[in-house]
């Protein structure tokens, strides 16, 4: 369970987030949504441990959790696979399961290219392929499918919709959380 119990948070006398709550159980998805530079992301970070809150409290029990941020975080010197392959063990043998997640988002042909390589949705699915690859018990995705085209959009959401974590997903489209089948949450 990910809980945030009246959570504020502040940049000096800008105000970000002001008393928010939020409960994920296990297998709960939950859509935060909201107008550009209303928290959302910020929110996250928080959930995350990245930005510490100027007031309330945050409690996580899931094992794992796997993240997707707005820009997809690989390591340039790293291929796509080597990539994918970090959070199975970075070993030789666990290369082909790796190899199996970057085909599940439709890169078998890049596994071998480095990120300087590959466009911003394809990048950005290869962060995808990491997180589904970790199996963790939570995901957080912030704006995951904004870099690809409606058809690939599409096919990469029905992936993620069949994993059973609980999820957080940060997302403009409502059609998006409609499909992960996410409550709402509107900042």
């Amino acid at each position: 369970m990910l809980e945030l119990n009246n959570i504020s948070l502040r940049f000096g006398e800008k105000r970000v987030l002001e008393n928010q709550n939020l409960t994920l159980n296990p297998g709960h998805r939950l859509a935060i949504m909201g107008p550009s530079g209303c928290g959302k992301t910020t929110l996250i970070r928080v959930a995350l441990g990245l930005a510490k809150p100027t007031a309330g409290t945050v409690k996580n029990t899931f094992s794992s959790v796997g993240v997707v941020f707005q820009e997809p975080r690989l390591l340039p010197w790293r291929t796509a696979l080597e990539n994918v392959n970090l959070v199975l063990g970075d070993g030789r043998e666990s290369m082909e399961k790796a190899a199996g997640y970057l085909a599940q988002v439709g890169l078998a042909d890049a596994r071998d290219k480095l990120p300087r390589e590959l466009s911003g949705g394809m990048q950005q699915r290869v962060a995808l392929a990491r997180a589904l690859a970790m199996d963790a018990d939570c995901l957080i995705l912030d704006e995951p499918f904004k870099a690809m085209d409606d058809a690939l959009r599409c096919q990469i959401i029905g992936l993620v919709n069949q994993t059973h974590a609980a999820m957080m997903l940060v997302t403009h489209d409502e059609q998006e959380a409609d499909t992960l089948e996410c409550e709402i949450l509107r900042l």
